[in-house]
């Protein structure tokens, strides 16, 4: 359950850099645009990075989680088991999106926190328009 919810903070976070309101720059002198980019690229980049450790972290906890059943009860053995298969089938793929996913985020965030270029950025666009 824990899992979806960091999963909804995620998707939330991605939908909202993924606006086209995000790339639009010849806005960005509105009134408040700035602090909404920033606070935008800030969200994304603070929910991949909790996804990913929740995601790398999850086995440990549900095996601390079962600890007073394990090793003794099979069924608490069999979750431990099928979930350790699930994130070794996982992490190959989703390790490395993530930490494409904080990078962007990263690069993102040095982008839209540098106002002056942004600005300048914004004044070539309206000019070509």
């Amino acid at each position: 359950m824990a899992l979806q919810t960091e999963n909804q903070k995620w998707e939330t976070t991605w939908n909202g850099i993924n606006q086209d309101r995000f790339f639009d720059f010849t806005k960005i002198k509105q009134e408040g645009e700035m602090k909404w980019q920033l606070a935008t690229v800030v969200s994304y980049l603070t929910a991949s990075t909790n996804y990913l450790a929740y995601m790398t972290n999850e086995l440990e906890r549900m095996k601390e989680t079962l600890k007073p059943l394990y090793p003794d009860n099979k069924l608490a053995q069999g979750a431990v088991k099928g979930a350790k298969q699930k994130f070794d089938q996982q992490r190959p793929i989703m390790v490395p999106l993530f930490k494409r996913h904080i990078s962007y985020g990263s690069k993102m965030y040095e982008i839209v926190k540098d106002e002056e270029a942004i600005n300048k950025l914004s004044t070539l666009l309206l000019k070509t328009m």
